[in-house]
């Protein structure tokens, strides 16, 4: 065995996870529930057991007090308490996001027509987890969203966080008609 084929990546390790208790527990959603539940007791959790009391400020530490003091916010009569605020999310991270979406659903008429109208999107923008469209559909085996991606430009040589190509983490997850194709590129 390679060392890439002992490799693995949190991400893919997730996904399979994840599909494998959505296999185990199809149409058992009473089963699901108490799984979930029997793991949340070995951690400590108890049906009976009221959650704590949030601490005072004053409990939580002088100069380097990571806490908000609630104190100091902003509340009018009817808005929650939360104030006024402003989205920071830019038109590149709701893209980079859209186009992650995409690449991991597999909807190639979705991604084709999101690129059509959004023709200066970087396809090789990297999400806030490091992997680009190309690395998330090659881990899930989307073929057609790869062949479209590498149409529009995706470069199967960038490296993800973990530092794995979009072939890597094809050949990681078994799908070997997507590793064929990057490798042929």
């Amino acid at each position: 065995m390679t060392k890439l084929e002992n490799s693995f990546t949190p991400f893919t390790t997730k996904w399979d996870a994840w599909r494998s208790a959505g296999e185990t527990y199809v149409d058992r959603a009473q089963d699901a529930e108490n799984r979930y539940l029997e793991i949340a007791r070995t951690l400590g959790w108890s049906e009976d057991k009221a959650p704590e009391a949030s601490r005072d400020v004053s409990e939580r530490g002088g100069e380097d007090n990571i806490w908000d003091d609630d104190s100091a916010t902003n509340k009018r009569s009817g808005d929650g308490g939360m104030g006024n605020f402003v989205s920071t999310v830019t038109h590149e991270d709701t893209a980079v996001s859209k186009l992650s979406s995409l690449a991991i659903s597999g909807n190639v008429q979705g991604l084709q027509s999101f690129l059509d109208e959004n023709p200066r999107v970087d396809v090789n923008q990297p999400d806030e987890n490091g992997y680009t469209p190309l690395h998330l559909a090659s881990d899930r085996g989307q073929l057609a969203v790869v062949e479209l991606l590498l149409k529009r430009g995706a470069d199967p040589d960038i490296k993800d966080s973990d530092n794995f190509t979009a072939a890597e983490l094809a050949q990681i997850a078994g799908h070997d008609d997507v590793l064929t194709l990057l490798t042929s590129v």
